[in-house]
């Protein structure tokens, strides 16, 4: 009986091997579509957040702008290494006080570092990061220890973004001055001169962004606040109950309360940068400091009831106090009982069975008049 070939099977080695031949083509083309495509690389990119920054110039762009295509800029740089911003707080008790601080100085300076500030019962230093465990010790063995705090924050990624931006800054300024030099068109000069005029202003705050960052991960901060040998065996925080102690550890250089809170997040304020990491904190480049986390609202109580709270154990540490609303948060704010005053303000927000709290630092009073705008119209767009 004659056998017959199967409905399905192809008959001529020849279509067979035509048949292979066309389905590694396909392949091919498809792998390189997924894989390589600008509009793939440009979603990538986006999804990182790397072109955000160009989301304002969009609507104003003159029509020739608007087509205009990225193509170099797209490559993160890559370092060798994570780049981990290291705070550390001490609060110490000592019968001399300066003389604790001196000595906290001379250490600091022997290490490499350098001194940011230093007030009658506070200072701030920077130490390279790669000396911060042994120094941290050091100064921590010149006195009692009350409480001691070290928090990590990993600026890799935000560097990363921030220099991709720059990129893209810089090459969107390159393009927009080759279309300057070949138009003869006075309304479109116009229109290309303010985005490049924008676009400098951007590249300059990102440039000194970077500085920043690169600064962070290279110098680690320790700061320090020193109290003298009270007579009083029992101190305050012994005293108090069980759940107010953590208002104890407030204090404008402490990262305590942070690590321990869950995570909140506003916009990143004008000329500060974002840390990154589990906790939402920013910086400026010259030590302006803002950050936010959640704490359950317990024992429960209103925004008005954690501020009293709160002004009846810390307050008297300052040597004046003041207090204002700014959008949905009462906000505390303290100077400090040096001659050259820094600012410290903490912002209450009780709802839901949380306690929202932001802490901003400001180096001198300056700084605050700089500043304090920028973050108010973060506070009142609220939380993300």
């Amino acid at each position: 009986m004659a056998e017959h070939p199967h409905p399905l099977a192809i008959r001529n080695p020849l279509s067979i091997t035509s048949f292979f031949i066309f389905l590694l083509f396909v392949m091919a083309c498809g792998t390189k579509h997924m894989t390589g495509s600008p509009m793939a690389d440009m979603e990538k990119a986006e999804a990182a957040g790397a072109y955000r920054m160009m989301d304002s110039y969009a609507e104003m762009a003159p029509a020739p702008m608007k087509s205009m295509k990225l193509s170099d800029t797209r490559n993160e740089p890559k370092p060798a290494k994570r780049m981990v911003h290291y705070n550390g707080y001490g609060k110490m008790k000592s019968p001399r006080p300066v003389e604790l601080i001196a000595q906290a100085k001379d250490i600091v300076i022997a290490s490499g570092g350098y001194v940011e500030h230093i007030r009658e019962n506070s200072a701030g230093f920077r130490v390279p990061v790669k000396t911060f465990s042994e120094t941290f010790k050091k100064i921590l063995s010149l006195g009692t220890v009350i409480s001691k705090n070290i928090s990590a924050s990993d600026v890799t990624d935000s560097f990363n973004d921030m220099d991709l931006k720059l990129k893209i800054a810089k090459a969107s300024r390159n393009r927009y001055l080759e279309l300057l030099n070949k138009t003869d068109d006075e309304a479109e000069k116009l229109a290309l001169l303010k985005e490049i005029g924008r676009l400098n202003e951007s590249i300059e705050a990102m440039e000194s962004m970077l500085k920043t960052l690169g600064t962070l991960a290279d110098f680690s901060r320790i700061s320090l606040d020193v109290t003298g040998i009270s007579t009083d065996p029992v101190s305050d925080e012994t005293k108090d109950i069980f759940e107010f102690q953590w208002i104890h550890d407030l204090s404008p250089f402490s990262r305590s309360s942070l690590e321990n809170g869950s995570r909140i997040a506003f916009e990143t304020p004008r000329d500060m940068v974002h840390l990154g990491g589990k906790n939402w904190i920013t910086e400026s480049a010259d030590g302006v400091v803002f950050f936010a986390y959640r704490r359950p609202n317990h024992p429960s109580g209103d925004s008005r009831f954690w501020a009293d709270a709160i002004k009846t154990r810390i307050g008297k540490a300052f040597k004046s106090s003041g207090e204002f609303s700014e959008g949905a948060f009462t906000c505390l704010r303290w100077e400090s009982l040096s001659d050259k005053p820094y600012v410290y303000v903490l912002g209450l927000y009780a709802h839901d069975g949380y306690l929202d709290l932001v802490e901003m630092y400001f180096p001198t009073l300056d700084h605050e008049k700089q500043f304090k705008d920028r973050i108010a119209d973060v506070l009142k767009k609220g939380s993300k």
